[in-house]
């Protein structure tokens, strides 16, 4: 009788499998058995393929549900906060700074 391979949190196997996969970039498990990697949720990213969790998109950057490579904040724009999700949580920058 087959068994289905127990991938291992970074991974994942589908029915009857006989070799885990890893988690693509942009997507994590970390759990024992899964038979999928769910997205990283907007605001996290996971650069690396096997991911056991996601991290916060960090300064300056937005990230998309699914991001494997935060995105810069557009130019005229800046990101002051952690976990922005799209350009327009990106913070217009002041024109009166720039004259300074």
């Amino acid at each position: 009788m087959p068994t289905q391979y127990e991938s291992p949190p970074g991974y994942y196997s589908g029915s009857g499998a006989t070799v885990a996969l890893a988690c693509a970039p942009g997507s994590y498990n970390n759990e024992y058995a899964q038979t999928s990697c769910p997205l990283c949720a907007a605001g996290k990213y996971s650069a690396n393929a096997s991911a056991t969790s996601c991290a916060n998109c960090p300064l300056g950057f937005y990230c998309d549900e699914g991001t494997d490579v935060p995105i810069r904040c557009p130019a005229g724009r800046y990101g002051d906060a952690l976990k922005l999700t799209n350009a327009t949580e990106c913070t217009k920058c002041d024109r009166s700074w720039h004259s300074r």
